[in-house]
């Protein structure tokens, strides 16, 4: 450590900071191995604690979120659309089994699949929009 300080003296700028910085602490980390007193994290504490009223938070999003995608599926022209993404996104159905079940390819569901999606993404968009200039 004694040497990295004369070195910031001698920064010219040539390099990153960062990049010095990072030297300093591989160095730093290596000279505390070789003495082998290497950092111990003795602590028992858990590193997060949960909170039960963040649980019932989380329900709550949840149930909200339901209730909004719901809302949109409802919204939808297209049926067809909602079901790929009810049974591919929501449910994990097997593709080759809806495809087959739907009596079209793989690759026919994925696009429309990307074609449902991005209709439900335009679709709450300007739900938001109209959200937002209610208020």
């Amino acid at each position: 450590m004694k040497n990295d300080a004369a070195v910031l003296r001698n920064f010219e700028g040539r390099s990153t900071i960062g990049t010095w910085i990072k030297i300093v602490a591989i160095r730093f980390f290596c000279s505390r191995k070789k003495r082998e007193q290497m950092i111990e994290d003795e602590s028992k504490e858990p590193l997060y604690e949960q909170n039960h009223e963040e649980e019932i938070d989380d329900s709550e999003s949840k149930i909200a979120a339901k209730i909004d995608l719901e809302r949109l599926f409802d919204l939808m022209s297209n049926k067809r659309y909602v079901m790929v993404i009810r049974e591919l996104v929501l449910k994990e159905v097997e593709p080759e089994f809806l495809a087959l079940s739907m009596g079209i390819t793989v690759a026919n569901l994925y696009n429309i699949k990307k074609r449902a999606l991005a209709a439900l993404a335009h679709l709450a968009m300007n739900d938001k929009k109209k959200y937002e200039n209610k208020r």
